[in-house]
Order: structure tokens, then C-alpha cells, then sequence
């Protein structure tokens, strides 16, 4: 006999009405979590988002504004106030009225951690965004994955970027701040190429050479940003930081960023570090046959030993042979066993983004290992990191579906991002392909009542 009733019936049998919403879609018909008053409360959020002031007052007058907390406890089912449609909106004007009138808080946050300053800064909402900062909002306030409004603002370029940025630090963002999965706001600004971004993060001293992440950010900006590569050096960035056998130059050859190689040999990388497998970057250029950057490359590169004709022709040689893809071969089996080794170690030691970056490392050498795909959603769940997990479960269940610890890393996941009928529907499949286990009928039973108790809010 099945130990959960689904859902759906569940909604039935107390009445509930529930209509369709796209998670994170706020621009469809706004479903109210309030019961009591469903259509005033759905009325205020519509009104709001849609910058009808006559409404917004109409409809707050009716909803008893007189009580301290009540306009703030109207939201719809994602955990959103009126001031969070306002501000994602851009609709200034409206987030005065609401804040300083209506006296919503202004540093609410829905079912993600995000507050209206989150939305306002993801659509690129200046004014809406320095209206907020300038007045109250918790600058260090973070969402449930551990990204800030700094994150936030550096990660797509945008008009007044610079500026908002700039008001933000000087309100007291911390310029360094990590989030869950430890990125930080230069490297955001960095991955996604924005120039003016990284230039006020390092004017006001953001670390070039901070490593939280199995990555850096003058390693990231080598693979295709000569500019942000250049701004980060002049900072003060180490163009010999090496981050697991990763380094600036071996990122530039593996995009043949010839111009970007060129300036990091200038600036004194050393051209003979090798990576994890134990390949300089001139002996990964021939494996690319990036030919460009091997020409750079090969005048600079002391001879190795054990290759005998030291040319470029008998690079290529030495590289083509067997006796050089063996070698390869066994190095990389070593990489693969270290990094699992490395990754068990720091889970233990609960640094679990740190886990999750050697994990990465292990499944570059075998992409299709669904135990190192689990474990690595696993990481990423207790790191916060729900879409990441999301991710990795998904892949797991597509390689291993009838292994019932993928359904159930699916089902940590959907939790993670209160998606609880998809959560619910996971954690089911995996009870149903192991009956007997403790862990899964509970989670089947908390994902039930997590839905239900959501839908009563």
C-alpha cells in the first residue's frame, strides 16, 4: 500500500484552489497566498506591479493599513510583496509610496532569500535600485544561495552599473563576499565580461588573487577578456596563480588567446608550470594544435628531457606517440583517484563547495559516472546551491535511472527550491524503487505537507 496520497487529491479533498504559475515569471495574473480576502490581496499585488496608484490605495485602505505588518504579510505564493513587483517593475514612484507611506519593509524577502533591490538590480532598474539603497535597505543582505546585491549588480553590464556598484560599497557592501558556492563579485563581474565592473570592484580593493572557488578570476578572464586580464594584472593579480594545476597561461592556451598569451609572459607567468596531468602549456598547445599560441610558446619553454629532439617537429612527434599517451593515460587515472580522495576529505571537513570543485575535477575524467554526479548534486545542495544540484541530480537520473539515490538527490533538490510537487513526485520514485527505506518514506511524507502547508498560507 502506497504510504503517500497524491497531492492533487489531497487539494480536492480540502477545498483548495490552485492556480498554474511559472516559477519566476512575474508577468503573468498574480495567484495571492493569502485566503481570507483572496481578491483584494491578488488586486494590491496586481495594482502594484502594474503601477496603478489609484488601486494600490483603494485596495490598502480595504486591507486595513492601519495594522502594523498587514500589507507586508500580503504576497503572492513565491513570497513576493507589492514592493517586490514594484521594484522589479522600475516603477520609483510606486516603491516610495509603498515604503514610505504603506510602510512595506523594505528589505522583505520571498521564498528565495531575494528582496525587491534583488529584482530591481536583475532588471537592470537604476533608479528603482539607488531609490532603495538610499533608503534603508540592508546592503549586506544576502538571498538563500549567498549572493548579494553586489553579485547581482556585476553580473551583466548595464547603464549606471559603475555607479550603483560604487553606492553600494560605500553603504557597506563587503566587496569580497562570498556566496553559497563561493563566487564572489569580481569573479561574477569577470565571467561575465564586464569591464566597468571589475574596474570599480578593484578600485575598491577587491582581492585579484582571492581563491574560494576551484577557480580564480585572472584564470577566467584569460580564456577571452585581454582588457579585464590587463586590469586585473595592474591590481595585482598573480599571473602564476595556480589553482589546481590551473593556471592564467594554460587558460589562454586552451582558447588560443595568442594577444592574451603574449601579455602573461610579459608580465612573467611562467611558461613552464604544468596542469594536474602534468602538460605545460606548450605541450597542451600541440595537443589543440593551437599553432599560433606553440609558436609563442615554444622559444620560451625549456627543453624536456625526456623528449630527445627538442624542435617543433619532434614535439609533435614525441606528443602523437604511445609511449607519451600512456603516460597521459596514467596520470590522469592518478588526477581522477587524488581528486575523489581530495573530495571525500573536504565534505568531511563540510567545506562543501570546495567538495563540488573536486568532484568537477574527477568528472572531467569521467563524465558519465552517475555516483560522482550524485555526490556532487549532494555538495551543492548542502552548499545552497538548489539549480546546481538540480542539475547534477537530473544528469544522474538520465544515466542510473532505476537507482534510487538519483530520484532521491532530484527530490533534495526540488526541495531546495520549495518546489515541493516536484519534490514531492522524486522522492516518490525513489521510495518506489527501494520500499524499505526510513529516509525516503519521510521525505515523501515532509514534501506532502510542505506543498499542503504552502498552499494554506
Amino acid at each position: 500500500m502506497a504510504i503517500y496520497i497524491h497531492v492533487h487529491l489531497l487539494r480536492c479533498a480540502l477545498g483548495f484552489y490552485y492556480a498554474p504559475w511559472t516559477n519566476g515569471d512575474m508577468d503573468g495574473t498574480i495567484v495571492c497566498s493569502s485566503h481570507p480576502g483572496i481578491c483584494k490581496c491578488t488586486m494590491f499585488l496586481n495594482a502594484a506591479r502594474c503601477g496603478e496608484m489609484k488601486l494600490v490605495k483603494k485596495f490598502a485602505a480595504k486591507l486595513q493599513v492601519g495594522a502594523q505588518g498587514t500589507l507586508d504579510n500580503i504576497r503572492d505564493k513565491e513570497g513576493r510583496t507589492a514592493l517586490h513587483f514594484a521594484a522589479r517593475a522600475g516603477n520609483t514612484f510606486m516603491c516610495k509610496y509603498l515604503v514610505n507611506h504603506l510602510k512595506l519593509d523594505i528589505n522583505a524577502q520571498d521564498e528565495e532569500g531575494n528582496t525587491p533591490l534583488h529584482y530591481a538590480i536583475q532588471e537592470k532598474r537604476l533608479q528603482a535600485a539607488l531609490y532603495l539603497v538610499n533608503n534603508g535597505v540592508d546592503v549586506a543582505k544576502a538571498n538563500k544561495e549567498g549572493l548579494t546585491y553586489l553579485h547581482y549588480a556585476t553580473h551583466n553590464a548595464f547603464s549606471g552599473q559603475k555607479e550603483l556598484i560604487q553606492l553600494l560599497i560605500s553603504w557597506g557592501a563587503e566587496v569580497d563576499a562570498c556566496s553559497n558556492d563561493q563566487w564572489t563579485p569580481l569573479l561574477f563581474a569577470t565571467l561575465y565580461r564586464s569591464i566597468e565592473a571589475v574596474e570599480v570592484l578593484l578600485q575598491n580593493n577587491a582581492n585579484p588573487n582571492l581563491v574560494v572557488r576551484p577557480i580564480a578570476p585572472l584564470i577566467v578572464s584569460s580564456w577571452y577578456s585581454y582588457e579585464i586580464t590587463d586590469l586585473l594584472v595592474k591590481a595585482g593579480g598573480d599571473p602564476n596563480i595556480n589553482v589546481d594545476g590551473s593556471t592564467p597561461l594554460q587558460g589562454a592556451v586552451a582558447y588560443e588567446q595568442v594577444e592574451i598569451i603574449t601579455y602573461l609572459l610579459k608580465a612573467g607567468a611562467d611558461p613552464n608550470i604544468a596542469d594536474v596531468t602534468g602538460l605545460t602549456p606548450l605541450e597542451n598547445a600541440v595537443n589543440l594544435r593551437h599553432l599560433k599560441a606553440l609558436a609563442v610558446l615554444f622559444p620560451v619553454t625549456k627543453p624536456i628531457p625526456s623528449i630527445s629532439d627538442w624542435s617543433v617537429d619532434g614535439l609533435v612527434k614525441y606528443v602523437d606517440s604511445e609511449e607519451s599517451k600512456q603516460l597521459r593515460a596514467n596520470v590522469r587515472k592518478e588526477v581522477f583517484h587524488k581528486s575523489k580522495l581530495h573530495a571525500e576529505d573536504a565534505f568531511e571537513r563540510k567545506n562543501y563547495a570546495i567538495a563540488a570543485g573536486w568532484y568537477n575535477t574527477a568528472i572531467k575524467e569521467s563524465p558519465c559516472d552517475a555516483t560522482l554526479l550524485s555526490r556532487r548534486s549532494l555538495c551543492y545542495s548542502l552548499a545552497g546551491c538548489g539549480n546546481a544540484a538540480l542539475s547534477d541530480a537530473q544528469a544522474c537520473v538520465c544515466l542510473r535511472p532505476d537507482w534510487p539515490i538519483a530520484h532521491y538527490q532530484e527530490g533534495v533538490a526540488w526541495r531546495l527550491l520549495k518546489n515541493y510537487p516536484n519534490a514531492e513526485r522524486s522522492f516518490s520514485r525513489a521510495l518506489a524503487l527501494d520500499p524499505g527505506n526510513r529516509e525516503m518514506q519521510e521525505a515523501v511524507r515532509e514534501a506532502v505537507e510542505a506543498e499542503m502547508g504552502a498552499l494554506r498560507v
